[in-house]
């Protein structure tokens, strides 16, 4: 991050709004993420009498690697030998 003590407000009261601002978006984007997370779990929970979500949820993790690998073949390379452990 760049050093931008030199731009926020020097006047307190001007601080003080800018604060404000600042935590009450904060404070809204936290509610938001808690609401997601909320509906994620309830998401799990019916699906979970259907499919193991747990591992479910490893696949796609591991799936996500995979894409974001440049070299799938060393990757797999690297797996299997770490599998032996």
């Amino acid at each position: 991050m760049a050093n931008t003590a030199h731009a926020q407000p020097s006047e307190m009261n001007e601080l003080n709004k800018l604060i404000e601002e600042f935590i009450k978006r904060l404070n809204g984007i936290e509610s938001n993420v808690d609401l997601l997370k909320e509906e994620k779990k309830e998401l799990l929970e019916e699906y979970s009498d259907r499919l193991d979500v747990k591992t479910l949820a490893h696949a796609m993790r591991i799936a996500k690697i995979r894409q974001a690998s440049k070299d799938v073949d060393i990757l797999d390379c690297f797996i299997e030998i770490l599998e032996k452990y």
